[in-house]
């Protein structure tokens, strides 16, 4: 239910949210559970919003050795692109969401216009959120580990060597070393 209610709160805040389109987005959703390193099901189309947990991401293009596009947080939304570009999804810790398939998203377009607005704003945070990553790559040495840790906490201990140097930018070897000057600056 507390969940529900932080959907609530954030739709809010975009913008008037009637009670009937509200009782059409819950009416809607389905509501799933995920343990760590479970592979999300991302139907062309839908809509997920993360409540609990942490999700990485990956990038569609490098199937043999994924690589993290994006990681999403408690509170935030993942677009999942409709037709044929796939993307891949995968639960760090164990999490909850709700999930709109793409046509019920659609219909409450349909039945509720004013969504669209929100609906927009959304997709737009979730590109800023995208381009994060690129100012977390283009920051020098240790200061690249403490962006990630400001805007994910929490999450670096969850992730593999190997990802989280892939999602700097730097070598497993690099990331190593930025990480005992950190420990030494602290």
């Amino acid at each position: 239910m507390d969940d529900l209610l932080n959907l609530q709160y954030l739709l809010k805040q975009f913008g008037y949210l009637r009670t009937a389109a509200w009782e059409s987005i819950i009416h809607s959703c389905k509501k799933q559970h995920y343990m760590a390193n479970g592979i999300l099901e991302l139907a062309p189309g839908a809509t997920l919003y993360v409540t609990s947990g942490f999700v990485k991401q990956y990038a569609c293009w490098h199937h043999s050795e994924p690589r993290i596009s994006r990681i999403i947080m408690p509170g935030q939304f993942l677009f999942v692109p409709g037709g044929h570009r796939l993307i891949y999804a995968q639960a760090l810790t164990p999490c909850t969401l709700f999930c709109w398939e793409e046509e019920s998203i659609r219909r409450i377009h349909r039945q509720h216009p004013d969504l669209l607005q929100i609906s927009n704003i959304l997709h737009h945070i979730q590109e800023q959120q995208v381009v994060a990553r690129q100012y977390i790559r283009d920051a020098p040495g240790v200061e690249k580990i403490e962006l990630f840790d400001s805007i994910f906490p929490n999450v670096r201990s969850h992730l593999r060597k190997q990802e989280l140097a892939s999602y700097l930018s730097i070598s497993v070897k690099h990331l190593m070393q930025l990480q005992k000057l950190l420990h030494s600056e602290q």
